[in-house]
């Protein structure tokens, strides 16, 4: 432990030779004759407060400058003590404080800083600020990394392709570091130790640091451009995003595989963002580089019934009714001048609120800082794609991007189908819907049948408060909902869903994916028998049944041929098996006709095994 707290000490004493001033220094041992190249622009960085010369007075701009000392000096130019970064600041510390944990530093704000901005990753931080690496100096090709990520252009220089380089000693320089170098070099940010020589190995000294990070300075200021306001729109089809600004003026920005994402001091990604959020946006050479997001910080929320609302006025306030198990309470809420406003999901203001609204209320310090608003009857557009009786009756809709969303069902709901007054009983899965909700729950639905008809074989029946039928045409199985009260014949007879088959011929009307009514037909007298398989010869695709007389009790022998392609499952998983998967002692149901007193199955089901 005491180790540590040395090296901690003696980390904190060589930094504070870089601490900020705030006004410029002319100091002694940087002359012209010498240093000439780099007096003024050493003079106006430390009038800038961003480097600063020893406590006596000196700035030894020959010295190296260390890896931790370099990382301190480029959070201080990209923004770590500027007031306006301050809440991203601290968020960041938040953030990366696991990150941090196990490094001896007492500059852990500005690293964390740089983790946020992408100049540094977590895996690097052992190579900058490990007890055995912070105090070291900082070599020239590693400065180029780290000059090249201020810049906001490493994915620019890890996607090219091939490096040209004019040094004799580039076989010196690291592989990894080439692209980077030469993006410096480029970018005329770093020089050769000569004309032919790049020095990656050597040290950075105080003056070539001052220098190198100036030009930064500058080019970024150049390029670089920040936009604040909040979030109007997102649409990640198109990857962009639109923000308003405290004038009120909208603009949209196309997101890029570059641009970086921040919110609340973490990593996140375009789908994070809401819209309301308060975002500053930071462009470079009017590309989106990156999203900094600020969530609302808030104490509570509740939502309720808008019963009030005063717009005018040096106090605004909002008045709502917040409904409990059995209890009704009405609370005022004064309404910050920043508030955010949604209102139906679009940034909106004060001013489109109204009593009767549902509102959910944001609250920092006692006041209002966000505020998502719903108009109390809203429209819903789609098709029915279930009806949930228990516990309550819902209605799933399917909307046009295919999306389900389920609404509870008000006792007094308003049916009408195709323009005719009727009642819940007329509603199908399948029916087109404009549905509308009263608090999100269904006050009115107007719906309209798509009838069509088909024919096929009835492949399987379920028996449910929610029964469907599969039917198979053209070696397709297509599964519809059967209607609780659909008209049901069978051989031009009335019959119900019990009285059904599977073989059976069908004939089917139906609305949406309902059937309506539908017209059986039993083929050659279709017929099923049941009973105790006694034997089963796959050759001739025979089976042989023991079958009780349903009247008289008696049994007989039933020989069942088993027609080729005939569908054979067991029932307790519907799944299809062979012929051979039969057992003698297997209890079957199998579904075909007679003819000429051989009974042909097209169907073998396995009831018991």
């Amino acid at each position: 432990m005491r180790k540590k707290l040395s090296l901690a000490l003696l980390i904190f004493l060589v930094v504070i030779s870089f601490s900020i001033t705030a006004f410029a220094v002319s100091f002694p041992d940087v002359d012209d004759t010498n240093w000439g190249w780099a007096k003024s622009i050493i003079e106006e960085m430390s009038s800038k407060g961003f480097i600063s010369g020893f406590p006596d007075g000196t700035f030894g701009p020959s010295k190296p400058v260390t890896k931790l000392q370099s990382l301190i000096l480029m959070a201080r130019i990209l923004g770590v003590n500027d007031e306006s970064n301050q809440e991203y600041v601290e968020l960041a510390e938040d953030a990366y404080t696991d990150d941090l944990l196990l490094y001896s530093i007492a500059n852990k704000k500005e690293i964390a800083y740089l983790l946020y901005k992408n100049v540094l990753s977590s895996d690097e931080l052992d190579v900058y600020i490990a007890a055995a690496n912070a105090n070291a100096p900082l070599k020239r090709y590693e400065a180029a990394i780290l000059l090249t990520k201020a810049m906001g252009k490493e994915q620019e220089v890890k996607n090219k392709f091939m490096t040209v380089l004019p040094y004799q000693d580039i076989d010196s320089i690291p592989s990894h570091a080439k692209p980077y170098v030469e993006y410096v070099r480029n970018e005329n940010i770093m020089k050769g130790m000569t004309e032919t020589e790049f020095g990656p190995m050597s040290d950075v000294t105080r003056a070539q640091m001052a220098v190198m990070l100036y030009r930064v300075l500058q080019k970024n200021e150049t390029t670089e451009n920040q936009k604040t306001g909040t979030i109007i729109d997102i649409d990640e089809n198109t990857k962009t995003i639109k923000i308003k600004d405290i004038i009120d003026i909208t603009r949209a920005y196309a997101v890029n595989d570059q641009t970086i994402f921040r919110l609340d001091g973490a990593a996140a990604a375009l789908s994070d963002f809401t819209v309301g959020t308060e975002v500053k946006l930071t462009l470079k050479s009017d590309k989106l580089y990156m999203i900094e997001g600020l969530s609302p910080q808030i104490d509570e929320s509740v939502e309720g019934i808008i019963t009030d609302i005063e717009r005018s006025g040096s106090t605004r306030k909002i008045e709502i009714r917040i409904e409990g198990t059995n209890t009704s309470t009405i609370k005022e809420y004064i309404i910050d001048n920043n508030v955010v406003v949604m209102y139906n999901d679009k940034i909106s203001t004060i001013n489109a609120l109204d009593t009767e609204d549902y509102a959910k209320l944001d609250i920092k310090n006692g006041r209002v800082k966000r505020i998502e608003a719903e108009d109390k009857y809203q429209e819903v557009e789609g098709v029915v794609a279930d009806i949930i009786l228990d516990p309550v009756l819902k209605l799933q809709i399917r909307g046009e991007d295919d999306a389900v969303q389920e609404y509870e069902v008000l006792d007094d709901v308003i049916v009408k189908k195709n323009k005719r007054s009727s009642d819940l009983r007329s509603i199908a899965i399948g029916d087109e819907v404009v549905v509308t909700l009263e608090y999100y729950k269904v006050k009115r639905i107007d719906a309209t049948s798509v009838k069509s008809s088909t024919t096929g074989i009835i492949e399987e029946i379920v028996i449910s408060k929610t029964p469907s039928i599969k039917i198979k045409k053209d070696n397709e199985i297509t599964s519809y909902n059967l209607k609780r009260d659909a008209d049901i014949e069978i051989d031009d007879e009335t019959g119900q869903i019990y009285d059904l088959r599977l073989g059976y011929t069908v004939e089917l009307t139906i609305e949406g994916n309902t059937i309506v009514k539908l017209e059986a037909k039993t083929l050659n007298q279709a017929q099923q028998i049941t009973g105790r398989v006694e034997l089963v010869n796959e050759s001739y695709g025979l089976i042989r049944v023991s079958v009780a007389d349903g009247v008289t009790g008696d049994t007989y022998i039933q020989q069942v041929f088993v027609k080729k392609g005939a569908k054979i499952i067991r029932s307790k998983d519907t799944r299809e098996i062979d012929l051979d998967d039969i057992d003698v002692g297997d209890i079957i149901t199998a579904v075909g006709t007679s003819n000429t007193g051989v009974f042909e199955a097209n169907t073998v089901i396995i009831i018991t095994e």
